[in-house]
């Protein structure tokens, strides 16, 4: 395939050529009728002019000849037959038309002019056999003068003046060759440079790979096409640029949540494996070895349920599945949660419903938040110590609706804020707690689905203060529900 820029240089000469070869072509074509029509224009002047003398005096003399023959002009008088009654200045050449200009003439009975073809006797060929011919232009004009023969006078032009008349062409054609040249060359140039950015871009986007999107390409002026072309390459290169990050971040999170899940599924299917052979080779001689095995095997299996199940609810979150919202008070959600949190704590530590005495109406899906509340509450029972208490509260704040849970446990080090709702991040080993690490990522993906945010204040050993924040419901709908 022929590069543009050489298609553009190959249109363009060939549309100059065009144009210069039309213009010397019609110079040309104007000069020669030009000559033409100065040559019969003077043939025919001349030939009346003599027509006059004949017609007056009856002949021409020596003088008249000399006279009307001059600038390449023959006069010629001839009788009824077509005989020269008068000896020409020159040696006229032979005739190789059909028919002589001055039997036409007088046939018609008028003036009459045409141009003839005559063999050549300006170039007389080496060889006689070989002949050459000119063009000739003749103007014959019938007279009848009182007691003389000639009835016909003749002026013949030839042709041989248009090559002096046609020489101002050659220095045109000359320059128009030139010009087409230049044309050529300045064409090429400036194509050349006009895609020379497009070299530049085309070789740094080949430069370009996934490892180094970082790379942008050169921009030398902010007006012209190509460097707004090279600028949308450049925008379209950040976008991906953040797109990879992105996905590279994604591809990480996923590795290290492959990795997280296998090792906490690992662990209990191990602990179940050991207690499956040792209920197999002392089962049946030890009744309390297989009560504890059984007892072991039935508590891990419980723990890698759980751990599916939380696995279960982030995957259906990941999917971003259409949460049920309906306007609902959130003093209904804590007052379910914390049924469910007297259960878990057993009395080892006091739970208090500090909610508004008012309605705290939002755009919820119950049972998932639900579900968030009851992960925060059961945290906070976990690691609070016997004695202690969480309080849970659903309130009206002025940007929205919250659901608070605080309790008075050994609290969270300030560098373990940012990483708390990561997935398996555990503070560590000593608050696991039996737990899936799991929960308050579950929390935080919930209350994402509803559009809002989960706060965390804490500091070790004072305790800390979970609160969701949701979005503020549509005043006409709220006011409608309040009543």
């Amino acid at each position: 395939m022929i590069p543009i820029r050489w298609r553009l240089t190959i249109f363009h000469s060939v549309m100059t050529l065009l144009i210069a070869a039309g213009l010397v072509i019609g110079v040309f074509i104007v000069l020669i009728w030009a000559v033409e029509s100065e040559v019969g224009d003077r043939a025919e002047i001349r030939a009346e002019e003599a027509a006059q003398i004949v017609q007056t005096r009856g002949t021409l003399d020596e003088a008249d000849l000399e006279r009307l023959s001059g600038n390449g002009v023959e006069i010629i008088v001839r009788d009824a037959q077509g005989i020269p009654v008068l000896e020409p200045q020159n040696e006229l050449p032979e005739r190789i038309d059909d028919r002589p200009v001055w039997e036409k003439a007088l046939e018609l009975g008028g003036p009459f002019g045409e141009t003839v073809s005559v063999r050549s006797t300006l170039f007389p060929p080496p060889n006689p056999e070989f002949r050459t011919y000119e063009r000739v232009f003749v103007h014959a004009i019938p007279v009848e003068p009182v007691g003389s023969p000639i009835r016909v006078v003749e002026a013949r032009i030839p042709y041989d003046s248009i090559g002096s008349s046609l020489l101002p062409v050659v220095p045109l054609a000359g320059l128009a060759v030139v010009g087409s040249l230049l044309s050529i060359g300045g064409s090429y140039i400036l194509t050349r440079k006009a895609f020379a950015p497009v070299n530049a871009v085309v070789q740094s986007t080949r430069e370009i790979t996934e490892s180094n999107l970082s790379q942008r390409l050169p921009v030398k002026s902010r007006r012209d096409e190509i460097s707004r072309l090279a600028m949308t390459f450049n925008d379209l290169l950040s976008r991906l640029e953040v797109a990879f990050r992105e996905r590279e971040e994604v591809l990480e999170s996923q590795r290290r949540f492959v990795a997280d899940a296998s090792h906490e599924l690992r662990t209990p299917l191990t602990s179940i494996l050991g207690y499956s052979r040792l209920l197999k080779q002392w089962g049946l001689e030890d009744p309390d070895a297989a009560r504890e095995s059984v007892a072991s095997i039935e508590q891990q299996a419980a723990h890698m349920y759980r751990l599916v199940e939380n696995l279960l609810s982030l995957a259906r979150g990941d999917e971003a599945g259409a949460l049920d919202l309906q306007p609902h008070d959130l003093r209904v959600v804590v007052s379910r949660a914390m049924e469910t949190g007297l259960a878990t704590a057993g009395g080892r530590v006091v739970l208090r419903d500090d909610s508004d005495e008012t309605a705290v109406m939002a755009l919820i899906d119950p049972d998932a938040l639900y579900q968030a509340a009851t992960i925060l509450i059961d945290n906070a029972i976990k690691y609070t110590p016997p004695g202690g208490s969480v309080t849970v509260a659903a309130r009206n704040d002025r940007r929205g609706p919250q659901l608070v849970v605080a309790d008075t446990g050994i609290g969270i080090p300030s560098e373990h804020l940012p990483h708390l709702f990561e997935r398996f991040y555990r503070v560590d080993q000593a608050r696991s707690q039996g737990g899936t690490g799991l929960g308050l990522a579950i929390a935080q993906q919930i209350v994402a689905l509803h559009g809002g945010t989960i706060e965390v204040e804490s500091a070790s050993g004072q305790g800390s203060t979970f609160t969701i924040c949701l979005p503020q419901p549509p005043a006409h709908r709220t006011s409608r529900l309040v009543s």
